[in-house]
């Protein structure tokens, strides 16, 4: 899955210019945010329900 370093390292190289998605490894609000504040524009989560509920990801699909 997407690593807050690996979003990093993607919206630096795009920039502006492109749309950056973390997908995987998002199991929490807190990891939503961390991704959202290293430059992700998009989150793919398999939990997306539970995250925004504030519950943590029982799955590791």
């Amino acid at each position: 899955g997407a690593t807050v370093e690996d979003v990093k390292l993607m919206k630096k190289t795009v920039g502006d210019t492109m749309e950056v998605k973390a997908s995987g490894g998002v199991r929490n609000l807190d990891d939503f945010k961390a991704m959202v504040d290293a430059g992700a524009t998009r989150i793919g989560a398999s939990a997306g329900v539970q995250i925004m509920q504030g519950l943590e990801a029982d799955s590791d699909y």
